[in-house]
């Protein structure tokens, strides 16, 4: 994900400055960045270290972007961090960011505002009664209902975890050991989408093509997700989520979003529905597609519609794209409109 935004904003004419680990500097992902970028390496001795330098780094930039996860707060402290300088950092701030960098905190304000959400309980709060009333709701392919544990502030599917009834009451005691809050909620049935959007200056969302997300059962017991990849299919028989539910879903994260943002939503063919089930507020993997399958310069008209020198954008989405996990894109014929 990072290559393609570093690739499409050197494109742009853009001279793009990579503040990251030296510990990846041996790797191909790090060799293909720096065809494109300059690449500071870093040496931190802890996370303040770290968000010293990025601070200091994008004090000489135009724009900053930080690419990182939800996972330990690392993402709301580098927006923190960087959000001191003025007109420069394209990421989401305020109630926004902390709304979605908590799955419990997502999850109450759905409810709040009447999006359809799996029901969400913090595992401590677990309870036999609680698992009795959503059980009718786990509607996977196995014969027993299932539920999924997550991390509240979990990133992709790292820790996430797939248990049935008796499973997760022996593993109870042991998953509540674990240094970080986790949630539990039923596992629903449907296809996975990720649906992207820009959020402009002016605060209005520009809706991208979802793409497919493709999860892949693994570990012990096949109790685990990877992420796989997904698809972005154009034309007659592309699926689209209802544009009031999913801007419903963004305004009830409150003020402060920005630039890219993802929604995971689940679509239930049979009844024809579809389901919030999460909100990431930042780049997303789905990037990597569609900024393949668009006629421009997806990434350079992004940070264009943040800051305000853009109302719209100026391109078009025309060409079917499969897409992995690290990047590769595949052109896919696409169907006639």
């Amino acid at each position: 994900m990072l290559a393609s935004l570093v690739e499409q904003l050197t494109e742009a004419g853009n001279e793009v400055y990579v503040a990251i680990s030296r510990e990846l500097q041996e790797t191909r992902f790090l060799l293909k960045l720096r065809e494109a970028a300059h690449v500071v390496l870093l040496e931190p001795s802890h996370q303040s270290d770290l968000l010293e330098h990025w601070r200091s780094i994008a004090q000489s930039c135009d724009q900053a972007v930080v690419i990182a996860p939800e996972c330990g707060g690392a993402l709301q402290a580098a927006v923190e961090k960087l959000g001191t300088l003025p007109n420069v950092l394209v990421n989401c701030s305020g109630p926004f960011l902390s709304t979605a960098c908590s799955k419990l905190k997502t999850a109450r304000a759905l409810a709040e505002a009447g999006i359809s959400h799996p029901p969400t309980l913090p595992l401590q709060a677990l309870t036999l009664a609680w698992l009795k009333s959503t059980q009718d709701l786990c509607r996977t392919a196995r014969d027993e209902p299932q539920w999924i544990v997550k991390p509240d502030d979990g990133a992709g599917c790292e820790g996430v975890l797939r248990l049935g009834r008796n499973e997760l009451l022996q593993r109870h005691a042991q998953l509540l050991a674990q240094p970080e809050p986790l949630l539990v909620q039923p596992c629903l049935a449907g296809a996975a989408f990720g649906c992207s959007a820009i959020i402009d200056a002016r605060g209005n969302a520009h809706w991208l093509p979802p793409a497919t997300q493709n999860l892949e059962a693994v570990g012990e017991l096949e109790q685990g997700w990877e992420y796989r990849g997904g698809e972005i299919s154009l034309g007659g028989n592309q699926v689209i989520p209802p544009r009031r539910l999913v801007d419903a879903a963004l305004r009830a994260c409150g003020t402060g979003g920005m630039g890219w943002v993802g929604v995971d939503m689940l679509f239930d063919l049979h009844s024809n529905s579809w389901t919030v089930i999460e909100i990431n507020p930042r780049f997303t993997t789905s990037v990597v597609g569609l900024a393949s399958a668009y006629t421009g310069n997806l990434i350079s008209e992004t940070l264009q519609l943040a800051n305000g020198q853009r109302r719209e954008l100026a391109g078009a989405f025309t060409q079917s794209v499969s897409f992995d996990a690290v990047g590769n894109v595949v052109p896919l014929a696409s169907p006639e409109r």
